[in-house]
């Protein structure tokens, strides 16, 4: 799992991820001053990319899952506390063809309803490799709230 130091520190935590093109899993954890813009321009960097995890971050647009190799090559996604992102930013998801598992938990500014959660789940008319589709709603107050699931601390060796 990796997480920079505080803010300011994403820079040097891009330019030495852009390095590692041997990563396949990946998981971002508080990284607060992490951007989208940021992850558009380290993602693509790495070609074995397959298994993503994106861990109470504060970005606002997942564009960067769009992008040549991850709309190919990705093959699990994980998405939590990601609170910030627009629900219309989910469609993004549908750009990675080669998508196996999608979990989704206490994300976005509103919830999920009925008919979206149904679009993801398998099988699914638009991912039709999706195998599998987790959701846990964004609990009604954080007194509520219960753990997150536990995020895998594996990252790919890179170089």
């Amino acid at each position: 799992m990796l997480a920079p130091d505080p803010a300011g520190r994403a820079d040097s935590l891009v330019a030495g991820l852009q390095c590692c093109t041997n990563i396949e899993i990946l998981s971002l954890t508080n990284c607060a001053d992490l951007t989208a813009a940021q992850l558009a321009d380290l993602l693509p960097r790495l070609p074995r990319l397959r298994e993503l995890s994106l861990h109470r971050l504060s970005i606002d647009s997942l564009s960067f899952l769009a992008q040549p190799p991850l709309t190919s090559q990705l093959v699990q996604l994980w998405i939590f506390g990601c609170s910030q992102l627009p629900l219309a930013e989910l469609r993004r998801v549908q750009s990675l063809r080669g998508l196996r598992k999608l979990r989704v938990g206490r994300s976005f500014t509103e919830p999920l309803d009925d008919q979206t959660q149904s679009l993801y789940r398998p099988p699914s008319a638009v991912m039709p490799l999706l195998e599998e589709f987790l959701y846990w709603a964004q609990p009604a107050s954080a007194a509520a709230a219960a753990p997150l699931p536990a995020i895998p601390a594996a990252v790919g060796a890179g170089q």
